[in-house]
């Protein structure tokens, strides 16, 4: 009985060490060694700008135009267009990655790489991850995808394997997005994202610094 016990023990701390918070480099990481994996998902959503596949274990509660907000479990997922960086990128020639919003102090993790689309193409991403009062926050930017999600510690490395599946399997119509788009309407467009927002997480006075383009002056080939 006692080697039992001592083995139950054994194991419920090892899975406490599996979510401590020093643990999320090295979690996270595992999640984007796949970020180039063969991608032969079959797309089963569309919207007027984005085609899109959804799994089976996530629940989509809203969606429009240019966006969609998903739950799996405890954690909320708010996809986007990146209206903002197609048009920088068709005009001005380059992407403007997302650098970051609040204090770095806060900052837990960040990865920089490229993903393999549905279309069989790489693009260049950034995923950072933000613990605020005991909430973890994170980033994921691409020229064409602004996504962002809300969670435990505990669900961490689910929530940002499910949104590395989200980019991987989300085709954007950029040209679409070109055509439809003034410089008035990206502005229209960023407030909307500070409203959708906050229907996964009560305003605390970092929203509208979590949303506003930072630009990181990275060229991303594309």
């Amino acid at each position: 009985m006692k080697k039992y016990l001592l083995l139950f023990i054994v194991l419920l701390l090892s899975a406490c060490a599996q979510v401590s918070a020093e643990s999320i480099p090295a979690s996270l990481d595992e999640v984007f060694s796949h970020e180039t994996d063969e991608n032969n998902y079959v797309l089963n959503n569309r919207t007027s700008y984005f085609t899109y596949y959804l799994p089976t274990d996530m629940e989509e509660k809203e969606y429009g135009d240019t966006y969609c907000l998903f739950e799996r479990g405890e954690s909320s997922i708010l996809m986007n267009v990146n209206i903002g960086g197609i048009i920088s990128s068709e005009y001005y020639g380059r992407s403007l990655l997302e650098d970051g919003f609040y204090d770095l102090k806060d900052l837990v993790y960040t990865h920089t790489g490229r993903f393999l689309g549905i279309d069989g193409e790489l693009r260049l991403f950034s995923y950072r991850v933000y613990r605020i009062d005991g909430t973890y926050f994170s980033t994921f930017d691409s020229r064409a995808l602004r996504i962002y999600g809300v969670t435990s510690l505990e669900s961490l490395r689910d929530m940002s394997y499910h949104i590395l599946q989200l980019a991987r399997t989300t085709s954007v119509r950029e040209e679409d997005v070109v055509e439809n788009f003034s410089n008035k309407s990206v502005i229209d467009y960023q407030k909307k994202q500070v409203d959708l927002f906050e229907k996964i997480v009560p305003s605390n006075g970092v929203l509208e610094e979590l949303l506003v383009d930072r630009p990181a002056g990275t060229d991303d080939g594309e």
